[in-house]
C-alpha cells in the first residue's frame, strides 16, 4: 500500500512539474509547467514579468483547425527545448509575439546550443491552397537565440505563409549555426510565401546575426523574400547563398534593402562565399538596394552573381538611388550562361546614382541597365557618375560596355528621363564612368518675374538707405 501511495505521489509531482501551459494570462507569476497546450479552438497566452522555472517546449504541429493562436510574450526571460510551429488549417493563424521594454527585455533562447540541434522551425502548410500563417515576431527590445534556424526547409510544405517579422527598437535575432529558408526538395507546384523581415528605429537598430551559413532557396512556385526595411543590420559569418537552387524552379526569391541606414555585412574571407543564384536553373532571383544611405559590405571573397547551370533563371542585381556604400572586397563575377540571364541595374533617384566598388571585376556576361527617369539634375545640364570601380584592369570586359546614345552596345540599356539629351559610357583605370547630358529645368515666367521683382525691391531699399 505504501509503495502504491509513493508511486501515486511521484506521478502527481511529475505531472505537476511537466503539465501543459494552458491559454491564459500569466503576469508576475512563476510557471513550472513546460509544454504549451494545443487547444481545439482559438486561444491567447499572455506573459509579462513571468518566471519560467523550467525550459519550455512549444510544439504546434500540423492540424486542420482554422483557429488562431496568439502568444504575447513581454518583459520575460526563458529558455526552450523545442520551438516548432507548423499549424496548417486553411485559414489558421499562429503568432508568437515578443515585446519587451527598454528597462526589461523579452528574452527567449534555446537552452543548449549545438550543431546537431534542430529544435526550431517555422513551417507553412503541407496542404495546397492554404492561407495559413505561422509567424515569430520581435516587436521591440526582444532577443531570440537558436542553434539552427529553419523556415519550411524540409520537403512537403506546399502553401501558406511562414516567417519572421522583426520591428521596433533594439531587437536581436541570433542563429548560432546555419539558417535554411525554403528547400531544393520543394514540390514544383508549391506556392509558399516565406519571409524574414527586419527593421529597427533610429538610434536603436535591430540586428540579426547568422554565425554560420545563410541559405535561401527559390524552389517551387512561391515567393521567398528577405526584407531589410530601415535601421536594420544583418551579419553573415559563413556562406551567403541566396536564390541558389539546383532544381528547375518557377519561384521568386527577392532580397530587398529599403528604407535607410541598413547594413548587410558578410565576414568570411577566401573561397566563394557570396553566392547569388549561383546554381539556379529557373525562377526569378532579385537582389535590390534602394532607399537611402544603405550599406552592402562583402568580405574579401570571390562573389558570384548568376548561374552557370543549364536553365532559364532570371537574375537581377539592382542599385536604386544615390548615397549607398556598396563594397565587394574580392573578385566580383556576373555570369549569364547556358540559357540563364543576369542584369546589373542602376536606377537614379533625383540626386543621381551610387557606385559599385569591387576588389576586382573578373567576369561580366550580363546586361547593364541604367534608368535616369527619376533624375532631377541642376542648372549645369551634365551629370557624371562612376558606376563600377574595381581595383584590377578589366578593360577587356569593359570594351563591350563602352558606348553612347549614338552607338549603343547591345549589352547596355539606358532609359533617359524627359529631360535627357544624350549619354556616354567610358572606361578609365578600373572605373566605368557614365555621363548624362540633359536639359536643365527652366523656371516658369512667373517665377522669373517674382525673382526679378524681389531684386528690384531690394535694390530700391538699398538706394534709400544710401
Amino acid at each position: 500500500m505504501k509503495k502504491l501511495l509513493l508511486v501515486s505521489f511521484a506521478a502527481s509531482v511529475f505531472c505537476s512539474l511537466f503539465a501543459d501551459i494552458e491559454a491564459g494570462t500569466y503576469e508576475n507569476m512563476n510557471v513550472s509547467d513546460t509544454k504549451f497546450a494545443s487547444p481545439a479552438g482559438s486561444a491567447t497566452w499572455v506573459f509579462d514579468n513571468t518566471v519560467f522555472e523550467n525550459p519550455i517546449s512549444l510544439e504546434w504541429q500540423a492540424d486542420s483547425a482554422d483557429s488562431e493562436y496568439l502568444v504575447k510574450y513581454g518583459a520575460t526571460s526563458a529558455t526552450f527545448t523545442k520551438f516548432l510551429i507548423s499549424r496548417d488549417g486553411a485559414n489558421s493563424s499562429t503568432v508568437f509575439e515578443m515585446q519587451g521594454t527598454s528597462d526589461k527585455r523579452a528574452v527567449l533562447s534555446e537552452n543548449t546550443f549545438s550543431d546537431s540541434s534542430w529544435n526550431m522551425a517555422i513551417e507553412s502548410s503541407k496542404n495546397y491552397n492554404s492561407n495559413s500563417t505561422n509567424e515569430l515576431r520581435l516587436w521591440g527590445y526582444s532577443d531570440f537565440s537558436v542553434s539552427h534556424f529553419k523556415i519550411a526547409s524540409d520537403a512537403g510544405y506546399n502553401s501558406g505563409n511562414a516567417g519572421v517579422v522583426i520591428s521596433g527598437a533594439g531587437n536581436t535575432f541570433t542563429s548560432e549555426y546555419n539558417c535554411y529558408i525554403n528547400t531544393t526538395a520543394a514540390n514544383a507546384d508549391s506556392t509558399n510565401r516565406l519571409y524574414f523581415n527586419i527593421s529597427g528605429e533610429e538610434g536603436a537598430k535591430s540586428v540579426a546575426n547568422f554565425k554560420k551559413d545563410f541559405n535561401v532557396r527559390a524552389a517551387g512556385s512561391g515567393l521567398t523574400e528577405i526584407n531589410m526595411q530601415g535601421n536594420a543590420e544583418m551579419t553573415v559569418d559563413g556562406t551567403f547563398a541566396f536564390g541558389s537552387d539546383n532544381t528547375i524552379s518557377t519561384g521568386k526569391a527577392v532580397f530587398t534593402i529599403s528604407g535607410q541606414n541598413n547594413a548587410l555585412i558578410t565576414t568570411k574571407t577566401g573561397g566563394n562565399y557570396f553566392l547569388l543564384a549561383s546554381d539556379a536553373k529557373g525562377g526569378d532571383i532579385t537582389f535590390k538596394i534602394a532607399g537611402k544611405n544603405n550599406t552592402l559590405s562583402v568580405a574579401n571573397t570571390t562573389a558570384w552573381i548568376g548561374s552557370a547551370k543549364t536553365g532559364n533563371a532570371n537574375v537581377v542585381f539592382e542599385i536604386e538611388g544615390s548615397g549607398h556604400s556598396i563594397n565587394f572586397g574580392g573578385n566580383l563575377n556576373f555570369r549569364a550562361q547556358n540559357g540563364n540571364s543576369v542584369k546589373l541595374g542602376f536606377v537614379a533617384d533625383e540626386s543621381g546614382l551610387s557606385t559599385l566598388n569591387a576588389g576586382g571585376l573578373t567576369l561580366f556576361d550580363g546586361i547593364l541597365s541604367i534608368d535616369m527617369e527619376n533624375f532631377a539634375g541642376d542648372e549645369s545640364g551634365v551629370y557624371e557618375a562612376t558606376l563600377i570601380s574595381a581595383n584590377n584592369n578589366w578593360s577587356g570586359l569593359a570594351s563591350s560596355l563602352i558606348s553612347s546614345s549614338d552607338n549603343a552596345s547591345e549589352k547596355v540599356n539606358v532609359i533617359m528621363g524627359d529631360n535627357g539629351v544624350s549619354w556616354n559610357l567610358s572606361y578609365s583605370d578600373g572605373d566605368l564612368v557614365f555621363v548624362y547630358n540633359y536639359t536643365p529645368e527652366i523656371p516658369e515666367p512667373s517665377t522669373c518675374a517674382a525673382v526679378f521683382g524681389a531684386l528690384l525691391l531690394a535694390f530700391a531699399a538699398y538706394r534709400r538707405r544710401k
